[in-house]
């Protein structure tokens, strides 16, 4: 089976366009659902850093709370981890970082 890999260019489009979007996951390519923007807790959070999940926490908070450049490099960085054998640069996990703690307090 061929795999497809859809990518759209969204640097020409207004932030409030980008911001509209409805984005699902297909494939291996994690992408963004504004109604899923709720869910996503401290409960979560906390299960996840058990897990060692801490890309996908601030994946999650990008999500909700960061603008259009932070949720853009952090679905980046989320599916690069996904891979089997890939790990961030250390530039990469800074911005990790910076996503946690700038957002983590916004979370209920």
């Amino acid at each position: 089976m061929n795999k497809t890999n859809l990518i759209i260019d969204i640097t020409n489009l207004e932030k409030d366009e980008v911001d509209d979007l409805k984005i699902y996951l297909i494939g291996e390519n994690i992408l963004f659902d504004e109604e899923t923007i709720s869910e996503f807790t401290k409960e979560d959070f906390d299960r996840n850093e058990d897990e060692n999940e801490h890309t996908k926490n601030s994946y999650e908070l990008a999500k909700m709370f960061g603008d259009s450049d932070e949720k853009s490099q952090m679905t980046k960085l989320y599916n690069k981890t996904r891979k089997v054998g890939s790990y961030l640069t250390e530039s990469e996990n800074d911005f990790v970082i910076t996503i946690q703690s700038k957002y983590y307090r916004r979370l209920k």
